[in-house]
């Protein structure tokens, strides 16, 4: 976390001037807080609850405040026990504050009774008391701003996820407001796609950056004012539009468009009515001769349902042949153990949703960087061929079944998955630094660029890449030893990249 808060700060030339990647977490923020504080505010609709942009403003300055507590001990280098003591303490104040602000703002400073009642609170689980899911509110926006400490926060599959999330939301929301006759909803959804929209593009900004040999963007102050002033132009265009459609010059138009598309219509017809008069008696003659036709099949004019020979019997002159009645009797045969096959089924069924399900979540729980640059995870690395999904997914079992079996038939398992893994580390912490892999590159090249991004861990690196090359493509066989090396290397790496 602490390189991606020394990393938010890097700008240089033009960019020094306007920090874009601050106001990038900050939309993001906003996007988040944007989605979560309406429902939140419609548990404390009454007289003594703030408005919902007071609301918003606190929170969001409350995420801030997270945010900048994580950077300052990362910086400081503060014990793990000190930092959680401090954020607890915070964490506690701002949930005691928070619950003043809704319940009783003009007592905001007096702690105790709003410990009082967040303590009274608690056994009320149902009906569960307000105070509830406003601790869960608190705690989110604490663990949202601690999280902003990193550059992950502006990953852009995620923004944009948060986003299409969103749009679900605020239909939920006219839903829910236009019933209770909540006013804020319209006013917070500009808010909401203008964060999205500015939180999207600096996302994407940073995703380029981070890129091998990327240069800062060029923002600007003047930058955001254009982009604000874009947005605003298009939100009053939309709305200076709908309040036209909505006018009595706009009905008067539609109807007169309906009734000149009526026209339209029956002057076709009319048009097109001699052609059909013309076209009757030939489509006459047409299904007549279909008629005879169908009528001339006995098969078809005078069908007979009779039930087809059982197997093993004769039929006509043709006796049946004997495979029918061994598979019958196989049949026979099987169903006293029918319930224990049916379980076996179910069983297999099971397993094999168990495996997809595994393999869905590894595969999402993978690093930002999976997405941005090819690498070679200790996988194969030739061409994909061009299979559709189920292809695609029956090649990965059968690579992945193959690979399990080879590797148990020379008892090489858990070495095996104990190399790549520690590669795999290694892959995403050179990521992490902004040199990922290209799929383009073999294991020695890539080791030179890791001894440049870590000049003093030259060592580690050299013998981590030799065991991932004897495993992934020696196929040698190895022992506690080399384990135990290549988990050394990498810890004296961790030491000597953290030094």
């Amino acid at each position: 976390m602490m390189a991606g808060g020394v990393r938010d700060e890097r700008s240089e030339g033009v960019a020094a001037a306007f920090p874009w990647r601050q106001v990038g977490v900050v939309s993001v923020l906003l996007l988040e807080l944007s989605l979560i504080v309406p429902w939140i505010h419609l548990l404390f609709s009454g007289p003594p609850a703030p408005g919902i942009w007071l609301l918003l403003v606190w929170l969001l300055a409350y995420a801030l405040l997270g945010r900048w507590v994580t950077i300052v001990s990362d910086r400081m280098q503060l014990r793990s026990g000190l930092a959680m003591i401090l954020s607890a303490g915070i964490l506690i104040l701002g949930l005691l504050l928070t619950v003043n602000l809704m319940v009783a703002p003009g007592r905001l400073f007096d702690l105790a009774r709003a410990a009082g009642e967040l303590i009274r609170a608690l056994p009320m689980i149902y009906p569960m008391a307000p105070e509830l899911p406003l601790a869960v509110l608190v705690m989110l926006v604490w663990r949202r701003g601690v999280a902003s400490a990193s550059h992950s926060i502006l990953d852009q599959s995620r923004t944009s996820f948060k986003f299409r999330l969103g749009v679900i939301v605020y239909g939920l929301l006219g839903l829910v407001g236009r019933g209770a006759g909540f006013p804020w909803g319209p006013a917070l959804l500009p808010l909401f796609f203008f964060s999205s929209l500015l939180a999207m593009s600096l996302a994407r900004a940073d995703r380029l950056s981070r890129l091998r040999g990327a240069a800062e963007p060029p923002f600007s102050f003047q930058w955001l004012l254009s982009l604000g002033g874009l947005f605003a132009l298009a939100v009053g265009s939309g709305l200076a539009l709908g309040a036209g459609m909505d006018s009595g010059l706009a009905h008067r138009v539609l109807v007169s468009f309906q009734e000149l598309l009526l026209s339209l219509l029956e002057s076709t017809y009319r048009l097109l009515l001699p052609l059909f008069v013309a076209l009757e008696p030939l489509i006459a003659r047409l299904l007549a001769w279909l008629r005879g036709v169908f009528l001339s099949v006995d098969a078809i004019s005078s069908p007979t349902l009779q039930p087809p020979a059982p197997a093993g019997e004769q039929l006509g002159n043709l006796d049946a042949p004997p495979i029918f009645d061994a598979i019958n009797r196989w049949l026979a045969g099987l169903q006293p153990y029918w319930p224990i096959v049916r379980i076996g089924l179910i069983g297999l069924l099971l397993a094999l949703l168990v495996f997809s399900t595994i393999r869905m979540i590894r595969r999402r729980r993978g690093s930002p960087w999976d997405r941005r640059l090819p690498q070679d995870r200790g996988e194969s690395v030739r061409g994909e061929p061009a299979l559709g999904g189920w292809g695609r997914r029956w090649r990965e079992l059968r690579d992945d079944l193959r690979s399990l079996g080879s590797s148990l038939f020379a008892g090489q398992l858990w070495p095996t998955l104990v190399v790549r893994r520690v590669y795999a580390r290694l892959l995403a912490l050179a990521a992490e630094q902004g040199r990922a892999r290209y799929s383009w590159e073999t294991p020695l090249e890539f080791q030179a660029a890791l001894i440049r991004l870590f000049p003093a861990a030259a060592d580690p690196i050299r013998v981590i890449t030799t065991a991932y090359l004897q495993v992934r493509y020696g196929e040698l066989p190895e022992s506690d030893q080399t384990i135990a090396g290549v988990r050394e290397a990498w810890d004296d790496l961790v030491r000597l990249v953290e030094a």
